[in-house]
């Protein structure tokens, strides 16, 4: 049994210790999302906390080391709840603060103002629970009404500022890391090896390490590993932020880390490849550690100008790049239609056919006003104003209408052609016999039945009847020429669009609208065909 428990132990220990080593190797392993995260986290509540939202801060802070485990964190919401004057709850979190770093370079005073606070919290208790606040001898008023705002804490504590995080890894890990602080204003420079009077060391560990540290001038120096170089830096710490340093002993020196951010996000970013012959080096916001020396920046994004800007990294220096990036002075514009096929103008010039089944015509203009044709056959031309927008997509969608039919007016003016033809013919026919019988008369010999008199009178009667049909036909046919009972086509201008960026799938077209519907109309005409001729009556629905 007693053997039994010894292995047990020996396997809890081991589990202890794999359990520590996994910890490390995740923290050595830190990527660049992950920094990220923190530095939005730390610096989140740190700007509630300069806005003297300490509530809201300390919440930040206290979700900040969930997510992340740095004891920093802790610190900084402990000062949170001194802010508002809550002894017991920033007692609790520095209590915390040093569970998670027992180490840290300022246990000491911790402690102590842990005492004092705890303190603080117990006198605060003892006048609750007798109705008065601390440090009032006479409970005038109301002992259940709460008092307007939070009673002052019985004990006076030193100033305290929210720490800023200092992260350092080396490649490989396991190095020796010493943390050096100025504390005399006037002392000389940091030299390794010499007696640097008016600095303190803060801490010395094993990389890799997190350190939570007071706004104040630092030196960090990695010390000889193996059979690798030492480096170090100075650095500048600045109140609530996240500094991430990251040692390549193998070329003992100390990597620099570049961030960049954009206006647009998801620009994309490339470093040192000007011809974007490699993959992009992120996609903003984006940082990321990178050797000592100078590159050449390219953020783009579509509708956007590239920005372009040589940067200058120097060793465990970090630097965050502010690119506003601006709208191009082209824009895009998008058209597809209702019709099967049209042919799009824009200011005058052609820039393409579309037909449908495929993706919308697109042509980049420039921006501004332009006047747009848009022409089908069988439907009625669509003009319009419209404005290209800068840097994005304006989709339009052409809704022509039919062109109104004329086959009826055309069928009514050859069939009221041949009325008014015939009309003339019997017209002229009638006159002509009208002539030879007077002629006739005037000679004396003719005769009282003479055919010709009917017959002249048939045609003086055809040739009325050939004028009037041919009279209401022409007028039919003038009036169907003229009338159109349909619409005139138009186009749906919708809101502009953000360019697709590379690689992202075309745009689809959209489901044609519902052609536009003629109105109910009846039609009277002549019918004409080869064997048969008469008029004819129909509707259109």
């Amino acid at each position: 049994m007693t053997v039994g428990r010894r292995w047990l132990g020996v396997l809890l220990l081991l589990g202890v210790l794999v359990s520590s080593w996994a910890s490390a190797q995740s923290r050595a392993q830190l990527d660049s999302k992950s920094l990220a995260a923190i530095r939005v986290d730390m610096e989140k509540g740190q700007a509630l906390f300069a806005a003297r939202n300490y509530e809201a801060a300390a919440k930040s802070f206290e979700h900040g080391f969930e997510r992340h485990r740095y004891p920093a964190f802790l610190f900084n919401a402990g000062v949170c709840y001194e802010k508002l004057q809550r002894p017991g709850d920033a007692a609790a979190k520095l209590r915390a603060y040093l569970d998670a770093d027992p180490d840290a370079s300022d246990a000491v005073s911790v402690k102590e103002r842990v005492g004092k606070l705890e303190a603080a919290d117990a006198a605060v208790q003892a006048a609750a629970d007798a109705g008065a606040p601390p440090g009032d001898p006479d409970a005038g008023g109301d002992a259940d009404a709460p008092p307007e705002k939070p009673p002052a804490m019985p004990v006076d504590l030193p100033p305290s500022d929210t720490k800023s995080l200092v992260i350092v890894e080396t490649e490989p890990t396991g190095a020796p890391v010493r943390l050096f602080k100025k504390t005399a204003p006037g002392a000389p420079r940091f030299s390794v090896g010499s007696a640097n009077a008016g600095w303190v060391e803060l801490a010395n560990r094993p990389a890799p390490l997190s350190l939570g540290v007071d706004e104040g001038d630092y030196h960090l120096v990695v010390e000889k590993y193996r059979d690798l170089n030492p480096t170090d830096t100075e650095i500048r710490v600045e109140a609530g932020r996240v500094f991430h340093f990251r040692a390549n002993l193998s070329q003992g020196k100390f990597m620099g880390f570049l961030r960049v951010v954009a206006n647009v996000e998801g620009a994309r970013i490339y470093l040192d490849d000007p011809k974007k012959q490699k993959p992009v080096w992120g996609r903003t916001p984006y940082g990321e550690l990178v050797p000592r020396g100078q590159y050449a920046l390219l953020v783009e994004a579509p509708g956007f100008d590239p920005f372009v800007k040589t940067v200058q990294i120097e060793q465990a220096q970090q630097v965050e790049l502010q690119v506003t990036l601006v709208r191009e002075r082209f824009g895009v514009l998008r058209v597809d239609s209702n019709a099967p096929t049209i042919r799009v103008e824009v200011d005058g010039k052609p820039i393409g056919v579309w037909q449908s089944g495929q993706v919308p015509l697109e042509r980049r203009l420039p921006s501004g006003p332009s006047r747009v044709v848009i022409r089908a056959d069988g439907y009625k031309t669509y003009e319009g104003e419209v404005t290209i927008p800068r840097g994005q997509v304006l989709p339009l969608r052409a809704e022509l209408v039919p062109k109104y039919p004329r086959g009826a007016a055309w069928t009514q003016a050859i069939i009221g052609a041949v009325f008014l033809g015939t009309g003339t013919y019997l017209g002229l026919k009638s006159n002509q016999l009208y002539d030879e019988v007077e002629a006739d008369r005037r000679a004396g010999v003719i005769e009282s039945d003479d055919e010709r008199i009917n017959r002249g009178r048939l045609f003086a009667v055809g040739a009325d009847v050939g004028f009037a049909l041919g009279g209401v036909l022409a007028a039919l046919a003038t009036y169907n020429f003229i009338r159109d009972p349909l619409p005139d086509s138009g186009a749906r201008v919708f809101r502009p669009q953000e360019p697709a960026d590379a690689g992202t799938a075309a745009p689809s077209a959209r489901p044609p609208a519902p052609r536009p519907q003629a109105r109910r109309r009846w039609d009277v005409g002549p019918l004409v065909g080869p064997e048969l001729g008469g008029i004819g009556f129909g509707g259109r629905f």
